[in-house]
């Protein structure tokens, strides 16, 4: 059956930082086989919408999100739409940015 395997998030979750999703596929794709990105800030306004993720490999797939100084701190939601011939995918997760850096 294929799936979304796992969803990594990395980055330092600050408000105008870059935010790394990875997205690992329990299949290889080939062909037509899409893996597409939408990310949603806290007041459900799309910041990306259905944006191709790069191909690492056959099964891992990533997106570098730039997010701007301006933007609302909270909860962020991923939602990946991974599309394998007549198949299609739905996986979320989230994220949160602070308007500040945490001291360790």
């Amino acid at each position: 059956m294929k799936k979304i395997r796992n969803i990594l998030i990395d980055g330092n979750f600050v408000v105008g930082s870059s935010i790394t999703i990875t997205v690992l596929l329990s299949y290889d794709t080939s062909g037509n086989d899409a893996v597409t990105i939408t990310i949603e800030d806290p007041t459900d306004t799309v910041k990306v919408d259905w944006a191709s993720m790069t191909k690492l490999s056959d099964s891992v797939f990533q997106y570098v999100y730039q997010n701007a100084t301006t933007n609302e701190d909270g909860i962020y939601w991923v939602t990946i739409k991974a599309t394998s011939g007549s198949n299609t995918i739905y996986e979320q997760k989230y994220f949160e940015l602070s308007d500040q850096e945490l001291l360790t």
